[in-house]
């Protein structure tokens, strides 16, 4: 999701508000292709629960838990 978000739109990095915030509150991305806009919002609430554990697991500890339960939660699209 980083790598397409800073393509697409030239958005350096993904904060806590921006594309990142809309698309978790279910809202549609501005100034995407359809396309693009589309498969963020089908695929960003799984890519939110992995850029946390690539987060703990790069940051904090090698032996952070994955996050299995938090993915199993996630509603199909």
């Amino acid at each position: 999701m980083k790598w397409l978000v800073t393509d697409l739109v030239r958005v350096p990095r993904l904060g806590t508000g921006g594309v990142r915030a809309r698309v978790r509150r279910g809202l549609r991305p501005e100034g995407f292709p359809d396309g693009a806009a589309a498969l963020l919002s089908r695929h960003a609430p799984v890519a939110e629960v992995m850029e946390g554990f690539e987060r703990r697991f790069g940051e904090e500890s090698r032996s952070a838990a994955f996050p299995a339960e938090a993915l199993r939660r996630i509603p199909s699209p």
